[in-house]
């Protein structure tokens, strides 16, 4: 429906909430779930159609997160509802191959899943996007990972290993010249030396930025 007029668009899911098809919840709908799995079963008749609908679906999810995440905090409240579609979404990236998909939402929801406490997915998708990145050998985006998870070893107080993760981003910003991503890996590094006690190593690194 997503094509649709937005009059008409409207329309529809008034009329299909007149015939107990959806349920409207805070200004958003869902399909209640015996007209979901009826849905599935029907689409999955018709292939070409449910790929079609299956790539509008992810389709639909990347270009939200585009127009979001420039203003993270703002757009928080839109987007936290739509975090488990979303994580459904990447899975289904993950599953099927849609691997660089899958990198550009991982990258996309960190801070969501940061913010709103979902650590547990918040973790997860970090480590696939690690290894999504390392298999398609895309080096800023491993990096980028890299980075992610030295912050998420030193949010969970490991930071030992922390420092280990935040010097290999480090390396690999280094050797591919990317300056902005350097500063901010490095000043991460000083975060997790002082923490350790480092002192001088950590001023060391903040005076070279």
């Amino acid at each position: 429906m997503a094509d649709l007029p937005e009059l008409d668009r409207d329309e529809g899911l008034v009329e299909l909430e007149k015939l107990s098809l959806v349920n409207k919840k805070k200004g958003r709908f869902e399909l209640l779930p015996l007209t979901l799995v009826y849905s599935q079963t029907e689409l999955m008749k018709v292939s070409e159609f449910e790929a079609l609908l299956k790539n509008k679906w992810v389709e639909f999810f990347l270009n939200f997160l585009i127009r979001e995440s420039p203003n993270k905090y703002e757009s928080l409240e839109r987007v936290e509802p739509e975090i488990d579609n979303i994580l459904t979404v990447m899975d289904w990236c993950w599953l099927n191959n849609r691997l660089e998909m899958f990198i550009t939402f991982a990258e996309m929801m960190n801070f969501y899943l940061w913010v709103t406490g979902k650590w547990g997915s918040w973790e997860k998708y970090i480590r696939l996007g690690l290894q999504v990145s390392t298999s398609l050998d895309k080096a800023l985006e491993q990096a980028r990972f890299l980075r992610r998870i030295a912050e998420m070893k030193q949010f969970q107080g490991n930071l030992d290993k922390a420092e280990s993760f935040a010097q290999k981003a480090i390396k690999s910003y280094q050797l591919h010249g990317n300056k902005n991503e350097l500063a901010r890996s490095t000043a991460g590094l000083a975060s997790i030396q002082i923490e350790l006690d480092e002192y001088e190593t950590a001023k060391k690194n903040l005076i070279r930025l």
